[in-house]
């Protein structure tokens, strides 16, 4: 379900939920006038004792509380990158005999969101892993100016300090005036009250996707790489990738993926271009 269905839903919901309890309140004053206008008639004893039996059995119906409250934070503003973020020319990756991909011919311009998208195994990783620097390849691949790459990978939410509190995650990485709204912030990813205080080794996986996707929320970035974003709880995309393919984007306006985890949480919506990486170009 979208968030925008659950909101209307959940405002039908609690319509609902005011008819029926103010329905209940009404027959609730009936009965408890009634018994105190009889309470002292002997005639009517029997009738107003099984009023009272019937108030003791009215299960209460509540009303959901509204939550008007909003969040409003300012996050660390990201410098502006070149032009032209990542230019790929004849790039090659092999191991050995077995070439995972090449002739890989690409340009990212600043602003485009764009998506790998090819089977497990044909190289999307690869070639981020190229794009990061972390591991050699053949061809020529260009950083632009000034360009600050964010990556969250597969296992990003493994590659937290387990020793660390929730809290002094973010606190290690919050700079200025955010760090005066780090509760604030762990309160909105529901790590509110005593939660904020828990060890990052008893945290479930999905706990800490969402410690990790803060932490990487408040560093200053402009090109931020999203490793297999279907797989991460955080990502509801509105349209599926075909069977068997998976799905890799990169965001070259940071600000613009902020807004739209802070609408939808549909990070591939909108997507600029494909690029599909295949065995048929390995």
């Amino acid at each position: 379900m979208k968030y925008d269905e659950f909101v209307v839903l959940r405002k039908e919901r609690r319509e609902q939920q005011l008819r029926a309890y103010e329905n209940q309140q009404k027959q609730i004053q009936d009965t408890e006038d009634f018994i105190e206008r009889f309470r002292y008639k002997a005639t009517k004893a029997v009738q107003v004792q099984s009023r009272i039996k019937q108030l003791e059995k009215i299960d209460r119906i509540e009303v959901d509380e509204e939550d008007n409250s909003a969040l409003r934070l300012k996050f660390p503003p990201a410098s502006r990158s070149g032009n032209y973020p990542v230019i790929c020319e004849d790039v090659r990756k092999a191991y050995g005999d077995h070439v995972v991909f090449h002739d890989v011919n690409l340009t990212i311009n600043r602003g485009e969101k764009v998506a790998f998208v090819g089977k497990n195994g044909e190289g999307k990783s690869t070639l981020v892993k190229c794009i990061m620097g972390e591991i050699d390849f053949d061809g020529k691949l260009t950083i632009g100016h000034n360009v600050q790459i964010g990556y969250f990978a597969q296992n990003q939410a493994q590659m937290l300090d387990e020793n660390l509190t929730v809290f002094d995650t973010i606190d290690r990485v919050a700079t200025g005036d955010i760090r005066l709204k780090i509760r604030d912030i762990l309160g909105a990813f529901m790590f509110g009250g005593e939660a904020s205080d828990k060890k990052v080794k008893v945290l479930s996986g999905g706990e800490r996707t969402r410690l990790a996707m803060i932490k990487l929320l408040l560093e200053p970035v402009n090109f931020l790489i999203l490793d297999e974003p279907t797989n991460h709880p955080l990502s509801r995309p509105s349209s599926p990738p075909r069977r068997g393919r998976r799905m890799l984007p990169l965001y070259t306006e940071y600000s613009e993926l902020k807004k739209k985890l802070s609408d939808t949480m549909d990070l591939l919506d909108g997507t600029d271009r494909t690029e599909e990486l295949n065995a048929a170009n390995s």
